[in-house]
């Protein structure tokens, strides 16, 4: 085992001895490092720029106080510890391999920013010393521990089997940036012989691409997560979550309609149910087929869960501890059990009059929730006494559903107050909006007096 300092910029393979010293700062000529010797990057080395030209192995890679770039599209197999600089680039895009016990740090580096490749964890136990960022994160072998430590990759991927696998979260934020182009943004596809270890950790799905193909898939492989959260934005992609899971919260937060989707047959467990869209955004929350995904509180849910805005179908809510699932403001789309719908009409407000006359004037009308099913009129409302209702005068705004509309209000008496209000009906019910009121103007007709001429003669 020996020491290798990099010296001079220029490529690092299997057969290039001129970028080698055997002391920091020394004369290069040193032999080409190998698996069982420690590759250090220092101050001494200068900026300059290493390309990695083939596949290397060493024991560990410690460039603290680099300042240079460390380039090319080949892997590193480290034995040992990974200690990124500081002040560094890392631009090569080729696998970090690590295959032995060995601690991580990062320095606020991206280690490895390739959307194919990262870092791979293939035996011993791995262990962070600070925050890791990387392209994707394969566990092959071994135990990775992320020590309390937030993690961000574009995908984690366990899939090797028989190799015995041990995933230790802690209670950090593992940020999952990719989409579903390449596969399984979280993928636990081969669970015998692994466990997980979840602690109080939170996954985190951030990628808001709405184009063809960016679906986002969760391969949880069974087992039992703290808290899953699709933080997707105004992605308009489906997010799908395969396999059987245990959950302390499941979250959705986008911002815009698009649907959350579980493989039919399987059981959800969720403490936590935090799944909510917002008015014309409804989140869809249905099977990736025809068959039935069941959602199942735990023992120490509320005894209340309520899902706002969604549209539901092929889904079997259930609780065996005598509680309620609830949806306001949605839509049974079919095929549900277990669901408590609270069928709503409509919900619309009333602005200010405009375009007055003196018999005539614009009412204005906003529906800001369709409420349990479509909007099929809406209008203005108005009567000589308060509260008018669709029994009284009304007119018939143009268009349905949500938004701003206006009618007209005609054949209004002079001197005279009307109260007004905007309606909207659907399937449930019909709703009223805030009453305003008009007064037309009282008309006085004034007619100029006649005027006499006197003549007055001189005598």
């Amino acid at each position: 085992m020996a020491s290798r300092y990099i010296v001079a910029g220029g490529t690092w393979d299997g057969s290039n001895t001129a970028i080698w010293s055997a002391t920091s700062g020394g004369a290069p000529g040193a032999s080409v490092p190998t698996a069982t010797d420690d590759v250090l990057l220092d101050a001494a080395s200068g900026v300059v720029t290493v390309t990695v030209g083939a596949a290397v192995d060493c024991k560990t890679l410690i460039c603290t106080g680099f300042t240079g770039t460390l380039a090319g599209t080949f892997g590193i197999t480290i034995y040992g510890n990974l200690t990124a600089g500081s002040g560094m680039t890392w631009s090569n895009t080729g696998q970090v391999i690590i295959s032995a016990t060995a601690a991580i740090t990062s320095n606020g580096i991206v280690i490895s920013p390739n959307t194919a490749e990262g870092i791979r964890i293939a035996g011993g136990t791995v262990t962070l010393a600070d925050a890791l960022s990387t392209g994707l994160l394969f566990l092959v072998g071994g135990t990775f521990n992320a020590n309390n430590f937030n993690v961000t990759a574009i995908r984690f991927i366990s899939t090797t089997v028989g190799a015995t696998r041990v995933l230790t979260m802690g209670s950090g934020t593992w940020t999952i940036t990719g989409n579903g182009d390449a596969g399984g943004n979280w993928e636990i596809l081969d669970a015998t012989d692994f466990t997980l270890n979840a602690n109080t950790s939170t996954i985190k799905f951030t990628n808001t691409g709405s184009a063809f193909g960016q679906l986002l898939f969760f391969y949880g492989g069974g087992f039992t997560y703290y808290n899953v959260w699709f933080a997707r934005g105004t992605s308009t992609q489906s997010n799908y979550i395969f396999d059987s899971n245990t959950f302390n919260e499941l979250k959705d937060t986008g911002t815009v309609a698009h649907a959350l989707r579980f493989s039919q047959g399987t059981t959800q467990t969720i403490k936590t149910w935090t799944v909510s869209g917002s008015a014309g955004n409804l989140i869809t929350v249905n099977s990736n087929g025809v068959g039935t995904h069941t959602l199942q509180k735990t023992a120490t849910s509320p005894a209340s869960i309520t899902a706002d805005y969604v549209d539901i179908s092929f889904s079997s809510a259930l609780d065996i501890y005598g509680g309620t699932w609830n949806a306001t403001h949605s839509i049974d789309s079919g095929n549900n059990s277990g669901w408590i719908f609270a069928l709503q009409a409509p919900t619309v407000t009333t602005q200010a009059v405009s375009d007055r006359t003196t018999n005539s004037a614009t009412g204005n009308g906003t529906v800001t929730d369709i409420g349990s099913a479509s909007v099929t009129e809406r209008g203005i409302v108005w009567a000589t006494t308060t509260m008018p209702t669709t029994s009284n005068n009304k007119t018939v705004a143009d268009g349905t559903g949500l938004g701003v509309f206006t009618a007209s209000i005609s054949s209004l008496a002079l001197n005279t107050t009307y109260y007004i209000r905007a309606y909207a009906i659907n399937t449930y019910g019909t709703s009223y909006g805030n009453e305003v009121t008009l007064t037309t103007p009282l008309m006085i007709n004034v007619s100029k007096p006649s005027s006499t001429m006197i003549n007055i003669s001189k005598p």
